[in-house]
């Protein structure tokens, strides 16, 4: 794992700022147009995981909206999974 418990609470305050300032809809705006998490390739089940949390929490998601979210995303880093 690349990151830590202190670089959780920064990256969830990124995502929230970018969720707040560009009104970012979907994990794959964040991922790949928002920001540069997903710019180095896949980010790791945890990093995805943990972004989706943050932004379900600020979108107010069902956790079968952040699966679907989720998969949109792993469908983009593995195409063929």
């Amino acid at each position: 794992m690349w990151f830590f418990v202190a670089q959780n609470w920064v990256q969830g305050e990124t995502l929230e700022t970018t969720y707040n300032f560009e009104m970012a809809q979907k994990l794959g705006d964040v991922v790949f147009r928002r920001t540069e998490l997903g710019s180095g390739g896949d980010p790791g089940d945890d990093l995805l995981r943990f972004s989706a949390d943050v932004m379900g929490r600020e979108l107010k998601w069902s956790q079968t909206k952040k699966d679907r979210e989720l998969a949109e995303v792993k469908r983009v880093f593995f195409p063929y999974n």
